[in-house]
């Protein structure tokens, strides 16, 4: 079985109508339908958060090969006075 939590939150009246006749046209609980649209936002959240890190995986692709520009390190090494 399932751990729940008793958990209170505080909603304006219209927010609270507007539940009431989610629950009421759909004939679900109310803490039913709660609990779905915060499954649906935490998925999208989720889903941002992968698509972020990727893009930052993406931008840094390539930086890690020594690379300057056109020069590698190894080239402008041997083209020094040294």
């Amino acid at each position: 079985m399932e751990a729940t939590v008793k958990q209170d939150f505080i909603f304006n009246e219209e927010t609270v109508e507007h539940l009431k006749m989610l629950s009421e046209d759909s004939h679900e609980p109310m803490n039913d339908i709660v609990q779905k649209l915060i499954e649906q936002k935490y998925q999208e959240y989720r889903k941002l958060k992968v698509k972020k890190r990727v893009e930052a995986f993406e931008k840094i692709v390539g930086s890690a090969t020594g690379l300057l520009g056109d020069f590698s390190i190894q080239s402008v090494k041997a083209n020094m006075n040294v």
